[in-house]
């Protein structure tokens, strides 16, 4: 069976089943500069919840039509980013050619290994960036635990030039609404608790819809 992939891209909100993640999965990376110039390098925090488990280790690298890896990026128009997470003994690392990871991919399991892929403009320079990415006015806050089944509104707060939209992804329970438009950069979204206690991790990602996004991380103890 062909591994997961993921390609982030603006698009309208989707199903609670896609929220919900069971298994290893990338559900975003957070890149710094979210439109980079030629010479610059790029800070990449793969964002991974491991529903699984199984723990993981993360790799990424970066093309410009077909050279990957992690050098300084080079004028283009655009710049292909990559975030590969993979359980321990599913794969020993990036794949070897960097530039077309779907054919690594089909080789191994569907789970325990997942890739997200983003193209990212490349600006005329540092002084004329394209877009920068969003940030958190205050980071969405969540009580240190909370009953099973309850239902928790989570207040969210951004600040961007354009348009925001906020996805949660969690491990457990269920999201009615997995995404919600900001209106002046404020919203609320809904997680209810599992039925079962345990510990659920979760993640909420801001998204400007033009490759700049912002992330905010969380456990929670359900008893």
């Amino acid at each position: 069976m062909r591994a997961a992939l993921l390609l982030l891209a603006a698009c309208g909100p989707m199903e609670s089943p896609l929220s919900v993640v069971d298994d290893l999965r990338v559900v975003d990376m957070v890149v710094d500069p979210a439109s980079p110039a030629p010479g610059e390098v790029l800070a990449v925090q793969p964002v991974v919840l491991d529903g699984s488990g199984t723990g993981f280790e993360t790799f990424v690298w970066w093309c410009v039509e077909d050279a990957c890896g992690t050098d300084p990026v080079a004028p283009a128009p655009f710049v292909t980013v990559s975030a590969l997470a993979c359980a321990p003994g599913v794969c020993d690392g990036p794949p070897g050619d960097l530039a077309n990871p779907e054919a690594w991919l089909a080789g191994l399991p569907f789970e325990g290994v997942g890739l997200t892929q983003r193209r990212l403009p490349v600006s005329p320079s540092a002084e004329a960036r394209i877009n920068v990415a969003p940030a958190w006015t205050d980071l969405p806050a969540l009580p240190a635990s909370v009953g099973v089944g309850e239902e928790v509104q989570i207040a969210l707060s951004g600040a961007d030039d354009q348009p925001l939209t906020a996805w949660l992804y969690v491990t457990a329970g269920s999201v009615p609404s997995a995404s919600v438009e900001l209106e002046a950069g404020e919203g609320e979204i809904t997680w209810v608790a599992p039925d079962a206690a345990g510990v659920v991790s979760g993640v909420v990602i801001l998204d400007d819809g033009a490759g700049g996004t912002a992330e905010a991380s969380w456990t929670v103890d359900v008893r």
